[in-house]
């Protein structure tokens, strides 16, 4: 054995836990403005039938975000409806980031069959295409639904995401990291993460929801008092309906609201606070043993400028296999909703995932530092990352 692993080390819980994402290759990194950007690339009005005193949802898909603010929807977004003797029915674009609706300025009348046509502008032409169409809806003469709360399942945990700043890594065997599109890189020898940070997650499934509030409510999920994101109940998809994770323990309240009246009915309060006091937040990882087993020569650090190491400013890594010092503090957020979510920067937080691939199709995104960048442009980039763990592994050139 060689002479720096002669002794006698204790292998922390940690260990299995700093296992290494494969890092990201600098031609797979690039801008990607467009993926979180809200743009509509499907439109339809939602309903079927609507009520005397109900509101029309509209529908279709939009690429990842949280949606577009309301007020741009409504300069972008033209709905003219007419009755069947083509009489127009006066009403606007109304709702949410996220969830909209056409609201009627009077109760509509009953029995008649609306035609509903409407013109979307792009606010990026790049990112989307213009979009026209017609539908129809069929006004009944019956109340709406009575607001309830869908049958879902909370659960909450921990997880521990190893850093990827070249502050937290410890190599060997001829590796010299540079951060590229905000991720650790190398292409020889090995590297492993002596920083991790600890985060609260929450999941939230939808079991069952009755068909009638599909296109009358819409789902909202409150962090901490505060609205972060709506959904709309006609997209959700099987599981997970809602996930995000935090480094600081957090309180979550699933509410869903009537699209026509406001009325609101909420969920108990559900609390992630990660299972075990100190958990959360930067922690220092015992990475001894797992460089035991991977590295054939002493690992060590060096210096660097921001963007890569500096190999002629190298020293031996601890003999007591003491972990270096943390250079992130922040809060990191992500969330995954399957169709509006978006990733998200709050104050002194940093990440989310919420990126998505558009309403209803189930995308995910990761908790990242990317800086604006996207890995791949793909919609599926961060599925791996979710509730699993980040792994570097040795590159060979």
């Amino acid at each position: 054995m060689l002479a720096w692993l002669n002794r006698t080390v204790g292998v922390s819980v940690l260990v299995g836990v700093a296992a290494w994402w494969a890092p990201q290759r600098a031609d797979a990194c690039s801008p990607d403005f467009c993926y979180e950007s809200g743009e509509f690339v499907a439109f339809e009005i939602a309903n079927e039938t609507v009520s005397t005193e109900g509101v029309l949802l509209i529908g279709g898909s939009t690429l990842g975000g949280p949606g577009l603010p309301l007020e741009t929807v409504q300069s972008l977004v033209e709905i003219t409806v007419t009755d069947s003797g083509g009489n127009p029915v006066d009403g606007s674009i109304d709702g949410i980031q996220g969830v909209y609706t056409w609201r009627p300025t009077s109760p509509l009348p009953a029995g008649e069959t609306l035609t509903v046509a409407y013109s979307v502008t792009p606010e990026d032409e790049n990112c989307a295409d213009p979009l026209a169409g017609t539908d129809t809806v069929v006004v009944v003469d019956e109340p709406l639904p009575t607001v309830a709360l869908p049958e879902l399942t909370f659960s909450a945990d921990f997880r521990l995401q190893p850093s990827r700043s070249l502050d937290s890594l410890v190599c060997c065997d001829g590796a010299y990291p540079e951060n590229l599109c905000g991720s650790a890189d190398w292409f020889d020898g090995y590297c492993v993460s002596s920083q991790g940070t600890g985060l609260a997650t929450a999941r939230i499934d939808l079991t069952s929801v009755d068909p009638e509030l599909t296109t009358t409510t819409r789902l909202e999920f409150v962090i901490d008092g505060e609205l972060f994101r709506a959904r709309k109940l006609l997209d959700l998809p099987e599981a997970p309906v809602f996930s995000y994770q935090r480094s600081s323990a957090f309180e979550l309240v699933v509410r869903v609201v009537d699209l026509a009246t406001g009325e609101a009915i909420e969920s108990e309060v559900f609390v992630a606070d990660g299972g075990e006091e100190g958990a959360l937040g930067s922690q220092g990882l015992d990475v001894t043993a797992e460089l035991e087993e991977s590295c054939e020569a002493q690992p060590y650090v060096c210096q660097h400028d921001g963007s890569i190491w500096d190999q002629s400013a190298c020293t031996p890594y601890g003999d007591d296999g003491e972990t270096t010092e943390s250079a992130s503090d922040g809060e990191d957020t992500f969330v995954t909703d399957g169709g509006d979510g978006g990733f998200e920067t709050n104050g002194d937080e940093t990440g989310d995932t919420d990126a998505d691939s558009g309403s209803g199709s189930g995308g995910d995104a990761a908790a990242d530092d990317t800086g604006g960048c996207s890995v791949g442009g793909s919609p599926a980039w961060g599925t791996l990352a979710l509730f699993g763990l980040f792994g570097l592994r040795r590159r060979r050139g």
